[in-house]
């Protein structure tokens, strides 16, 4: 990056050497060539000319690249280390905003990285073009150039007057924009409920607000770009006829010959250009914090302290019974410092080969706990041991564990590589042994394209009952030393519900089911009740010898 950057200034400082020749060449042919009637000099200054053009036609794209590869490779590197940060975030963090803001968020880098890049290495240019065209105008006449010093004077002012209103003004803008975002995107995902409780043109007349207010909120935004555009371009044309009078009084009096007076104007341009890219890359810095304050609710939250480096709540150097595969000690959790307890000391243990059952009324926080024993949340107090081993990462539990949410997804792509998750080495025989177990293997055999049916976003072309069968294959696949089920079979109809618990009892895997439906609970060794916080074990009220 630092060659890249070494590279491109070169090629610009180039550029602009050669740009401070020309007016020089223009001066030299008013002056000399059609005072004097020389031909032969016209000849060679035109031929200087066309070189120069050339060459600067060669550098500029040599330039322009250099730029692009720089910007590209730049976006792509810190782009992946935000999305890298952003995917190992708190789960909490996500529940708490909505997929169009935290997008929004997101694509707030691209803006950052065009300002930090292209915009910060023009600038640089500027700077050295602007000093290097100054220094040339005092050397034409000191008093032209102060002329032009004041224009810049007056130009910064009006920048640093109008810095705040536009700032509010592109806030406001981002704001609209990601509500619309947003409520489009939760629209597109409830269209069929719209539809069912005939709710759309509710919906679509709040959309068409949403969308008022961001066109608006645009529209105010460059309204007043317009105005101050306007009163630039008039402090502008105010300065060049200044300087133009003045100048032409210069060659009326003697003291400026025409051809200078036409090489002081191009100066004085280039100059007004260079310092007002300069000036307007400096406010453009300056409203980065735009961008950089809803990037920095991404970059600066800490990261979920198990996604990398394992879960501090577990119990480090005690070895459980070799018999238990999770034991859960006085576990307290709370959303919130100031928020109540939703566990309060819970304590239980899941043993090898059992099903256990967990019930309780909704809200009590069934999945919470699903969520705590896979690190997904941190508990306010308390300890979970897994799998007799204390010196296990929260990496290697999630290895190890089998897990459905009532939150989990299918993505974009096949049947089957939703269930190995894209596994580069398919054990195709496992493949067929767990789809089978799950209930779901004839189901894809009567699909036209069997297990490379591909399957929409969400897995949006298969029934529920279905996803959550492939959920279950998916779990089981990847060959887990205990299962967590979180109303995993809450959409099966009772007898494929039946099966499923059946085979899931032959797995001989230690298992934790979160459940309400009889036929679920039935299967379950032992019945665990959350209520108030607290957890006792129950009796089985569905088992077939009550």
């Amino acid at each position: 990056m630092k060659a890249s950057l070494i590279k491109i200034f070169i090629f610009a400082l180039a550029l602009e050497t050669l740009a401070l020749i020309l007016p020089m060449l223009n001066q030299i042919i008013i002056d000399e060539v059609l005072v004097g009637y020389d031909e032969n000099l016209l000849v060679l200054i035109i031929l200087s000319m066309l070189l120069i053009t050339a060459i600067q036609t060669l550098i500029g794209l040599a330039k322009e690249w250099a730029t692009i590869t720089l910007s590209v490779n730049f976006n792509m590197q810190w782009t992946a280390n935000v999305f890298h940060h952003l995917f190992r975030l708190p789960i909490e963090w996500f529940e708490k905003r909505d997929i169009g803001n935290i997008s929004a968020k997101f694509s707030a880098i691209n803006v950052i990285q065009n300002t930090l890049t292209t915009s910060v290495i023009q600038a640089l240019l500027d700077t050295v073009l602007v000093f290097g065209t100054l220094t040339v105008m005092l050397l034409y006449n000191p008093t032209l150039s102060i002329v032009a010093i004041l224009a810049v004077l007056i130009y910064v002012l009006l920048r640093f007057v109008w810095f705040n209103t536009f700032k509010r003004a592109e806030e406001n803008t981002w704001e609209a924009n990601t509500k619309e975002e947003s409520y489009f995107l939760e629209t597109i995902r409830g269209v069929l409920s719209l539809r069912v409780n005939g709710t759309l043109p509710w919906r679509e007349s709040v959309w068409k607000n949403l969308n008022i207010n961001r066109r608006n909120a645009q529209l105010h935004e460059l309204k007043l770009g317009m105005i101050y555009n306007t009163v630039n371009i008039s402090v502008i044309s105010i300065v060049s006829a200044t300087v133009l009078w003045l100048g032409a009084n210069l060659v009326l009096n003697g003291q400026f010959t025409i051809g200078m007076l036409v090489a002081f104007l191009s100066y004085q341009s280039r100059f007004s250009g260079s310092i007002g890219s300069l000036i307007d890359k400096f406010f453009e810095y300056k409203m980065l914090s735009v961008y950089s304050e809803r990037l920095s609710d991404i970059v600066l939250t800490p990261k979920d302290i198990s996604s990398e480096h394992g879960f501090t709540q577990i119990k480090q150097g005690s070895v459980i019974n070799n018999n238990e595969c999770i034991n859960v000690s006085n576990l307290s959790f709370s959303y919130g410092v100031n928020e109540p307890l939703l566990l309060n000391k819970a304590s239980f243990q899941l043993n090898q080969g059992e099903i256990v059952t967990l019930i309780g009324s909704s809200g009590e926080g069934k999945s919470t706990i699903a969520k705590l024993l896979l690190g997904l949340y941190q508990p306010t107090s308390g300890c979970i041991e897994y799998l007799g081993d204390p010196s296990l990462s929260m990496k290697d539990i999630r290895g190890r564990i089998g897990a459905v949410f009532q939150e989990d997804q299918l993505f974009s792509g096949s049947i089957i590589e939703n269930i190995t998750f894209w596994s580069s080495n398919i054990d195709e025989e496992w493949l067929v042994h767990c789809t089978k177990k799950a209930h779901i293997h004839d189901d894809i055999e009567r699909l036209n394209m069997g297990y490379h049916t591909l399957i929409g976003e969400m897995g949006s072309s298969l029934s529920t009952g279905q996803k959550q069968r492939i959920l279950i294959a998916r779990a089981l696949y990847k060959k887990p030393a205990c299962l967590i089920l979180d109303e995993a079979t809450s959409s099966l109809d009772i007898e494929t519900e039946s099966f499923v618990c059946k085979t899931l009892r032959e797995t001989g895997l230690p298992v934790l089911m979160i459940a309400h439906r009889p036929k679920t609970i039935a299967i379950a060794n032992r019945v665990l009740l959350l209520k108030n916080g607290e957890i006792s074990e129950i009796d089985n009220p569905y088992h077939p010898d009550h």
